[in-house]
């Protein structure tokens, strides 16, 4: 499916190239494991967490997201789905628009689908960091073969990297320039 801007204002995502992924996802999952019971027991979907302690044990995001891609961390969420349910249809609570996700745990199999006016516009596998669109609504989708939980983490940044899903956007590097 295309990734379709919605009334040719903002994409539903951008993804990003991390080439330091496989390090973040052990130092996020070791965080996780260590500091929190949210692989087994998570209530909410959304998990807010002490993020300069989180920060401070996963240097590999934090030189990631501050030297590769210029964007200083605000806060970070653990998003954790133990249900083949997946999550319903929402939009984000405002005013951050532009979020990054980092797949973390089980995320093969697992979509992202963004809906307007119950038309659906765009849908993903969460396998690789994507800027995130939250202000269209959207849900999480479990596929037949997925692995539960499913777990990302969600950076916001102090200035949000809105530009990058801005319709008529060049390629990253290209905006890195």
């Amino acid at each position: 499916m295309i990734n379709l801007a919605v009334n040719n204002s903002m994409k539903t995502h951008h993804m990003i190239e991390c080439p330091c992924l496989e390090q973040i996802q052990r130092e996020a999952l070791n965080w996780i494991k260590q500091e929190t019971d949210l692989l087994t027991s998570a209530d909410e979907f959304w998990n807010k967490i002490d993020y300069k302690h989180f920060i401070l044990l996963n240097p590999t995001l934090a030189l990631y997201c501050t030297k590769t891609l210029k964007l200083i961390i605000r806060e970070v969420a653990v998003l954790v789905a133990h249900s083949p349910a997946g999550v319903p249809l929402h939009t984000d609570e405002p005013p951050v628009i532009a979020k990054m996700n980092f797949p973390i745990l089980n995320t093969k199999d697992t979509y992202t689908e963004w809906w307007d006016n119950e038309q659906l516009i765009d849908r993903v596998e969460c396998t690789q960091p994507m800027v995130f669109n939250s202000s269209i609504p959207h849900k999480v989708c479990i596929g037949s073969t997925a692995v539960l939980p499913r777990v990302s983490i969600s950076c916001m940044f102090y200035k949000e990297p809105i530009e990058l899903l801005q319709a008529d956007l060049p390629s990253f590097a290209e905006a890195q320039e």
